[in-house]
């Protein structure tokens, strides 16, 4: 027993509430002011001071939440029997009924809480729950204050994996308490532990604790104190957050009342768990929980603590924790615990036992990778840990499933041997042939050999990089990056070899399509990509400047003219993406003759048919392609998508089990399906957008790492979306809206540099927005709105030349102002119209605006006017309604085969003609009702009326009645 545990005083129970009463006051004092007033209280009594003194001073080390002496082996047994019985005569004295709760027993008590198990006694319903009361003699101001902050966080919180909140009130006595579910569960060791889950059972245990510590997290509440005993998982093995009685606001205006800030030396942890900067008293972050949530992994993993103690003394634990490094988890498992108290300590045989087995294989398991990731959490430094806990738990799952992790040095060895345990099989005739290569530079003796060696195997090497590896992992969750790495260092070793062989058409070649494929994951939309649109016009331009040359040369050759067209496509998608139409239009056009004339000279290659049959599909999107920018030539973009579903069915029939095939024609009839709901056609939209739904989900469910297919999901599910809105199956639209945001949400996480999938997610949840809007839900509406509109603006601002990025961030704020406008909140919802319609303006003042953007400004317009009308500013609503009228025809001139403009612009015009007929303007209303019943009726007698459209006519055409009966009179 240490010098320190032997003053540790024996108290009666009279002694006892004496030190309390007095300790209780001295923690509301700064340190400067706790002698004067000690001396007074405990006026002659030295002894009693010295009492109080050593509980202050233990008071530094652990504070509220848990008894001082807690982390003290040994020294709980003095004062437990004082602590139950000054409990228990709480209870008595609080006379068992707090509010509409009897107290039935104790459940658990800290240095300044305590907690009973209650129920319901005023014969509502039964229910049991856990009742949380400050100690008695405990009710300082400052944790009266701390204790109604946790109310308050308790209250933001809502999540399947934290103990909620289910009511509140304050006692007769005026003190606060708080009634939580009741978990009845077991601490988060001790359930692992009785059930001998493995390591990985462990790890998914883990992650879903992990994910409420985020969900905390963002809402701005960092928990600081997680240790196994705040985490009880039930019977069925879900896990539940406890205890936010110390956890710490990041946004102090959310707190219930402010807490007091000047008293730095009240630092509120459990030492075993703490993190150094909460040792240190330094300012708290959410690396403090990452910190702690490292401690109890290594604990679920090992059985041990990181550090190793010689003492109990809390110096020697602020050491550990500040300066010694922790041995890895796999080597942990190696030596017996530590005892703590009367329990005898366990061996690595014990320790293995109730978790892999035996002890080579458990550290097996632990070497590497989770060595790795935990120790990374137990950095020192908060800067060095993972940058938050979501990234923590991405890092276990990637683990899991064999990924590459973050949580170490990011060596082409180390990647190397993860993509190679993947790829076994696949590589093994390339390693071969690396070795025989390798060994042949190392055996090479003739300089000029060797230099001409050097030359082929750098540019082997490069081509393998580039069309092997690249094309290998290209569809892998999470390659981004490493494939943008990959392609760069090729780039490297080909410029260097291109200005050696100018003449070398083969390496031109290579060169040629090396830029292509970088430019592909820099910046092109149709691809995974990392949103620099600048670098990847540069890099398509290299590619056709290239192949150009090498035309010029061999005008006749096949393969050269196919390799031309693709690089005529990638330049192409960057117009596109720039919103310079027709320059992209005309890049499509050359490619699609050259790919004709390939087929045409060689129609059974299957490769030359996939081919013009991709370009087909460009054509129809830049032409007509609705939600994004276009030309406005609706009925030219369903004829080029019906070849392309014609190419693509063929394809199909020739080898239906072609994994390709089916993946392209699934994308054709999301096209289709989706530009017929443009044109009207909605039972046409959900027969094609329905297939292209089963064609991709098959593919996505056979290969769940495939990226591609998996975010082709979410597209098709997206393109399907308006023909269900529009059929008036608006239930199942929010549910595959769902669906999409979640797929999405798990891909962002995996590849979160990935801005195509950022962007994706992004549009999702607009979709998800929107549709809930329609429903009348509007405050879940925004909520997704909002977090879109934050993606979205975050992207575009990295990529300014992205006009489609610019367009989405306009479209964005025009759904969060219908929102706010179904919320009636007009003064938010003219604000973010007057923000989207800023955007449009611009673009149209700089000349790359079209139909479309015509089209979504005179909406912005609109919702701007109605929303001037809801406010009284109805001469400021006339004009704004006129302008969307305007606007809206001339998008409507340009684009006569898009049905949905011409509905848009009916609804326009049906708009004004209502407030004309509000301001008692009877004649402009009665000639507005005409026009806008015209629109409609053409639409009814060209088959293009959807469903949920179907009443318009009839309903326009009463009120245009009702305008001309009050008109004659």
């Amino acid at each position: 027993m240490s010098d320190f545990m032997k003053a540790l005083p024996t108290f009666t129970p009279q002694r006892w509430q004496q030190v309390k009463n007095i300790l209780a006051e001295a923690l509301e004092l700064p340190p400067g002011a706790r002698a004067r007033f000690l001396n007074e209280a405990c006026e002659a009594d030295d002894a009693l001071r010295a009492e109080v003194e050593l509980l202050l001073a233990l008071e530094a080390d652990s504070f509220i939440e848990q008894p001082a002496f807690a982390h003290m082996p040994g020294a709980e047994d003095q004062v437990a029997t004082l602590l139950e019985q000054d409990e228990m005569t709480a209870v008595g004295a609080r006379q068992q009924r707090i509010g509409p709760y009897r107290i039935l027993s104790g459940i658990a008590h800290g240095g300044m809480g305590a907690v009973y198990l209650a129920e319901r006694a005023d014969d509502q319903y039964r229910q049991q729950v856990a009742l949380k009361l400050i100690r008695q003699g405990f009710a300082s101001s400052e944790v009266l204050k701390r204790f109604r902050n946790e109310r308050q966080i308790l209250a933001a919180l809502d999540h399947p994996n934290i103990a909620r909140m289910l009511d509140g009130g304050t006692t007769q006595d005026a003190e606060p308490y708080l009634v939580m579910e009741y978990i009845a569960g077991e601490p988060i060791d001790q359930y692992c532990d009785a059930r001998k889950l493995n390591t990985v059972e462990r790890l998914k245990l883990f992650r879903t604790v992990c994910h409420a510590v985020h969900y905390a997290h963002q809402r701005l509440i960092i928990h600081r104190d997680l240790k196994p005993s705040n985490i009880l998982v039930t019977q069925d093995g879900t896990p539940k957050l406890l205890d936010f009685g110390i956890a710490k606001l990041l946004a102090p205006e959310l707190a219930a009342q402010t807490l007091n800030e000047t008293a730095p030396e009240m630092r509120l942890m459990t030492p075993a768990y703490a993190s150094p900067e909460q040792m240190k008293g330094e300012p708290i972050t959410t690396a403090t929980d990452v910190y702690s949530l490292g401690v109890l992994l290594y604990e679920l993993l090992t059985g041990q603590r990181p550090y190793r103690l010689k003492t109990n003394e809390p110096q020697e634990l602020l050491r550990a924790v500040c300066e010694e490094e922790p041995e890895p988890p796999s080597t942990a498992i190696t030596r017996k615990t530590e005892t703590t108290g009367t329990d005898a300590p366990l061996t690595p045989a014990q320790i293995s036992e109730t978790r892999d087995g035996q002890p080579d294989k458990l550290r097996r398991k632990l070497k590497g990778d989770i060595d790795n990731i935990v120790l990374m959490a137990l950095r020192k430094e908060p800067a060095r840990r993972y940058q938050s806990v979501e990234q923590f738990a991405e890092d276990i799952r990637r683990h899991l499933e064999g990924l590459p992790v973050i949580a170490r040095k990011d060596t082409l060895r180390y990647r190397t041997s993860k993509f190679v345990r993947r790829n076994k099989l696949a590589l093994s005739a390339a390693a071969l042939v690396l070795l025989t290569l390798i060994g042949g530079i190392v055996t090479t003796q003739r300089a000029r050999a060797r230099a001409e060696r050097r030359f082929n195997d750098v540019r082997q090497l490069a081509r393998a990089v580039v069309f092997d590896y690249h094309d290998a992992i290209a569809q892998l969750p999470g390659a981004t990056p490493v494939r943008e790495r990959l392609v760069k260092d090729a780039l490297v070793y080909l410029d260097s070899l291109a200005a050696e062989a100018d003449n070398d058409a083969g390496l031109q070649r290579e060169l040629a399509a090396a830029y292509e494929k970088i430019g592909a994951v820099q910046g092109n939309n149709y691809h995974d990509n990392l949103g620099d649109t600048e670098g990847a016009m540069r890099s398509y331009q290299k590619s056709l400047a290239i192949r150009q040359r090498l035309i010029a040369r061999a005008p006749n050759d096949l393969a050269l003219q196919g390799e031309l067209a693709d690089s005529h496509c990638g330049v192409g998608d960057m117009h596109y993406t720039m919103t310079e139409l027709a320059e992209g239009l005309r890049h499509y056009e050359q490619a699609k003759q050259l790919r004709q004339k390939l087929l045409d000279a060689e129609p059974h290659k299957a490769e030359y048919r996939r081919a013009l049959a991709e370009i087909y599909g460009r054509i129809g999107d830049i032409k007509g392609m609705e939600g994004y920018p276009n030309l406005g030539d609706t009925a030219g973009a369903l004829e080029s998508y019906r070849q392309n579903i014609k190419l693509r069915e063929e394809l199909y029939a020739a080898a239906p089990e072609d994994k390709d095939a089916r993946f392209g024609l699934a994308k054709a009839r999301m096209l289709f399906g989706y530009l017929s709901s443009v044109a009207g056609d909605a039972r046409a939209a959900l027969e094609s957008g329905r297939r292209a739904v089963s064609l991709l989900e098959a593919l996505a469910t056979a290969e769940p790492n495939n990226t591609t297919y998996s975010s082709q999901v979410g597209a098709s599910y997206t393109a399907l979306r308006m023909a269900l809105v529009d059929s008036g199956l608006l239930a199942e639209a929010i549910a595959n809206d769902l669906k999409v945001v979640q797929r999405m949400e798990a891909m962002v996480a995996a590849d979160p540099q990935n801005t195509q999938l950022s962007r994706s997610l992004s549009v999702s949840l607009t979709a998800l927005g929107r549709d809930l809007k329609t429903a009348g839900q509007a405050t879940e509406a925004l909520t997704h709105l909002r977090r879109s509109l934050k993606i979205i603006q975050a992207l575009s601002a990295a990529d300014p030349q992205n006009v489609e990025l610019r367009d989405d961030v306009a479209i964005t704020w025009l759904r969060l102002g219908e929102a706010q406008h179904v919320a009636r909140d007009f003064a938010a919802a003219l604000a973010a119209y007057r923000e989207a319609a800023a955007i449009k303006e611009a673009m149209m003042q700089s000349g790359s605006a079209n139909a479309l953007d015509q089209d979504d400004l005179a909406t912005i317009n609109a919702g701007i006017g109605n929303a001037l009308a809801a406010t009284g500013d109805t001469a400021g609503a006339r004009a704004t309604l006129q302008q969307a009228v305007q606007l809206a025809e001339a998008a409507a001139a340009q684009s006569p085969d898009n049905a949905k403009m011409k509905a848009r612009f009916a609804l326009r015009r049906l708009e004004l003609a209502r407030l004309h007929a509000r301001l008692g303007a009877t004649p402009a209303a009665c000639a507005e009702f005409a026009q806008s019943l015209k629109l409609w009726e053409q639409l009814r007698d060209g088959g293009k009326l959807i469903p949920t459209d179907a009443a318009k006519p009839d309903e326009v055409a009463r009120e245009s009645a009702r305008c001309k009966t009050v008109k004659s009179n």
